[in-house]
């Protein structure tokens, strides 16, 4: 079993999967498509390692891009590989405070454009006179318009 708090890998897939990093909040099992990453050393924190992971998304990609074949993935020598930069403990702890406020301030703003959104969609509801249906209705066109052309 894997720990909680141990950072997670994707070692493959084609779309944006591949290279994807997470910090595993629960006990949990993996198979071979997930890396997991365990910090030995006292000189690095694991949210700053997960964020600076998370920072070499491209990078990852390239490499194992690099690699040919048929499929790209990653593998536990290249990510043994990678050049990470370590800061003082304190200088990473910074580093993640800021990070997770702006990160707050970017969740913040996702859900204002979904309020707003909602919002437009209800203006646009009320202008075409329909407030809330009682329930959602599906008929023919054919029932609803008259003078329908298809050519």
């Amino acid at each position: 079993m894997i720990k909680a708090g141990t950072i997670l890998m994707a070692m493959y897939g084609q779309g944006i999967t591949r290279g994807r990093v997470a910090i595993l909040g629960i006990e949990a099992a993996i198979n071979q498509a997930v890396a997991a990453i365990s910090i030995t050393s006292p000189k690095i924190e694991t949210s700053f390692l997960y964020y600076q992971l998370q920072g070499l998304y491209q990078h990852l990609r390239l490499i194992s891009d690099a690699r040919g074949g048929n499929q790209s993935n990653l593998n536990a020598q290249l990510i043994r590989e990678l050049k990470i930069f370590i800061p003082t403990i304190d200088v990473q702890n910074q580093i993640v405070v800021k990070l997770e406020k702006e990160q707050e301030l970017v969740n913040a703003n996702k859900q204002l454009v979904q309020i707003f959104e909602q919002k437009i969609k209800n203006r646009i509801a009320k202008v075409w006179g329909v407030e809330k249906p009682e329930k959602e209705e599906a008929i023919p066109a054919a029932t609803a318009v008259q003078g329908v052309l298809v050519s």
